[in-house]
């Protein structure tokens, strides 16, 4: 146990550059340097969490743990590997709070947005890179765009619809069938202990229900939402997230919005953790708590409920293909929708789409991690912001 919380927390830790760069720091730990499991094994782990909603990397690194020891194990991995980034965001979100030069740093802030803006542009464009070919990919992520684009909160419905109407038509199942998972099997005590830790979760949402009037089991229900549909890649947040705290509740402005989304994407660990600075924002400390609860509770119930009992049975099949094949044209089209939206709203004048367009065009051609783009375009801006001023 001493060697897998430490292992995870070095991951939370280190986890710079997005989902790929973690995975592949993962699996150098766990199967080359360990030898956990078999790179066989790896690649049947990730083929399932990809199916599955939820941030990759963190369910990933919860059902490594989960085969290794039990259910114990993979909840304690878990929070080792988001403990880092929740206690940093954490802290970047008191500081932006309450400290006077955020308000003198407009400059660097406004930069961070378009950074974050490009990094969205950039990765929705590598999901697509994959459907090219695929007209029905693009009719359905086309629609997508305009329905979630009309009404963010939305975004679950469609995906879900999508997926549904996947299996239905039946197509993409025979040519996409996964790897079988036979061989990657949990200790014994696996189902009493996965529905005990269901139960405790269950428990506290339930004393959270108790405060109807708070805005605590709203902003619960937000995060758990959100965390229950990133399907694809973690940027899949965004128009959920955006519809509810920006344009439903009005908990954040827009500007706010994207400071947070632009926090969760320069720390280390899933781009999800923007859940803590909406939730800080909104309540505090202990609304930072809730939204970060709230948006991982889903990977754990995905990994250590659904996954030994029901998952099992489907994956590999072309019930399965089929889904994620209309599902993830839809969460694509979402956020290719969402990022116009967020552009209209950041771009608001012509050096601001300059900087972005010369942001991406840098982006595209070398590739650099988020957390290393963000805030050199946002240093950018602050420079030319200070150039203007002399």
């Amino acid at each position: 146990m001493k060697e897998i919380v430490s292992l995870f927390l070095k991951l939370g830790t280190l986890g710079f550059g997005g989902p790929i760069a973690i995975l592949a720091m993962l699996e150098e730990e766990v199967c080359r340097k360990r030898k956990w499991i078999t790179g066989r094994q790896f690649g049947e782990i990730l083929a399932i969490c990809k199916l599955l909603p939820g941030p990759i990397s963190t369910q990933v690194s919860i059902y490594v743990a989960y085969l290794r020891g039990g259910v114990v194990a993979g909840v304690a991995a878990g929070i080792a590997f988001i403990l880092p980034s929740f206690l940093l965001v954490l802290g970047l979100s008191y500081f932006y709070a309450h400290s006077a030069m955020v308000s003198r740093a407009a400059a660097l802030f406004t930069g961070f947005q378009v950074g974050a803006l490009a990094v969205i542009v950039l990765s929705t464009g590598q999901l697509a890179s994959g459907y090219r070919r695929e007209v029905r990919a693009w009719l359905i992520a086309t629609i997508s765009a305009v329905l979630i684009l009309a009404v963010p909160r939305w975004e679950p419905v469609v995906i879900f619809a999508f997926g549904m109407i996947g299996i239905w038509v039946g197509r993409g199942g025979t040519n996409n069938r996964l790897p079988e998972t036979r061989e990657l099997k949990g200790r014994k005590s696996t189902n009493s202990s996965a529905f005990g830790f269901f139960g405790f979760a269950t428990t506290g949402t339930a004393w959270l229900a108790q405060f109807k009037a708070s805005v605590f089991v709203d902003l619960f229900w937000v995060c758990f939402k959100a965390g229950a549909f990133v399907f694809g890649t973690g940027l899949a947040i965004v128009p959920l997230l955006e519809g509810d705290t920006v344009r439903h509740f009005q908990w954040l402005t827009h500007s706010e919005f994207m400071d947070g989304l632009a926090i969760g994407q320069v720390t280390p660990g899933p781009v999800v953790i923007t859940a803590t600075f909406i939730g800080f924002k909104v309540a505090g400390f202990f609304g930072a708590l809730v939204a970060t609860f709230g948006m991982f509770l889903p990977s754990f119930i995905n990994i250590l409920v659904i996954l030994p009992r029901v998952w099992k049975r489907v994956s590999g099949t072309p019930a399965a293909a089929s889904f994620a094949s209309w599902a993830i044209p839809s969460v694509i089209g979402g956020i290719a929708g969402s990022a116009f939206r967020l552009g209209w709203l950041t771009l608001t004048s012509p050096a601001l789409v300059i900087l972005f367009l010369l942001s991406l065009a840098f982006a595209i051609r070398l590739r650099p991690p988020g957390w290393l783009l963000i805030p050199l375009v946002g240093g950018v801006a602050a420079l030319g912001r200070a150039a203007t001023l002399l």
